[in-house]
C-alpha cells in the first residue's frame, strides 16, 4: 500500500465533518472551496480524496453542495468570498507552508476584511490537511494562524500525514 492510499480516510472524514457539522442548510446550494498545492503529488491526492469525501457527504445527507477544487495558483479573492466553507491542503516544505499556498494567502488575505478591520469570512468553517514527510506542525500552525486572522471556525483537528 502506498502512502497516499493510507491517507485517504482521514482527509475524507475531515471533509465529511465539515459538511455534516457546518455547511448544511435545507434547499440552499452551499459552496465549499478546496484550495490546494502539491509538489510531489501527495497533497494533490489528499485534496482529491477531500473533494470526493465532501461530495459524497453532501449526497449522503441529501444536501445540495458544490465543491470547487482549485490549485492555489488559480484561486482568488472572489472564490474565497463566494464560498460558505473551506478546505485547505498543502505540503510542508522546509518546515513551512509551501510557497505557492502562502502566495494564495498573500493575494487574498487583506481583501477579506471590511474597512480593513472586520473579517467578511467570520465564523465560516474550515478544515486543513498537511502533507509532510516528517513533522508538518509548522505548516499547520502557519495556516491555522492565517485562518484565525480571517476568524474562520475550525471544525476538526488538522490532519497531518
Amino acid at each position: 500500500v502506498n502512502r497516499a492510499q493510507q491517507t485517504a480516510p482521514a482527509p475524507i472524514s475531515l471533509a465529511f465533518m465539515l459538511i455534516q457539522r457546518h455547511i448544511t442548510t435545507l434547499s440552499v446550494t452551499r459552496r465549499l472551496l478546496l484550495v490546494w498545492h502539491s509538489r510531489t503529488g501527495l497533497a494533490k491526492q489528499m485534496a482529491s480524496a477531500m473533494a470526493d469525501g465532501a461530495s459524497a457527504a453532501g449526497r449522503d445527507m441529501g444536501e445540495p453542495l458544490y465543491v470547487s477544487s482549485m490549485c492555489a495558483a488559480d484561486a482568488g479573492i472572489d472564490d474565497v468570498l463566494n464560498a460558505d466553507g473551506y478546505l485547505f491542503c498543502c505540503p510542508e516544505n522546509l518546515a513551512s507552508t509551501s510557497g505557492e499556498m502562502l502566495e494564495f494567502f498573500h493575494r487574498t488575505y487583506y481583501h477579506a476584511f471590511a474597512n480593513g478591520e472586520t473579517s467578511i469570512l467570520q465564523s465560516r468553517p474550515f478544515g486543513l490537511a498537511i502533507a509532510a514527510g516528517s513533522d508538518g506542525t509548522n505548516a499547520a500552525r502557519q495556516v491555522e494562524r492565517i485562518c484565525r486572522g480571517w476568524q474562520l471556525k475550525a471544525v476538526a483537528d488538522t490532519y497531518i500525514n
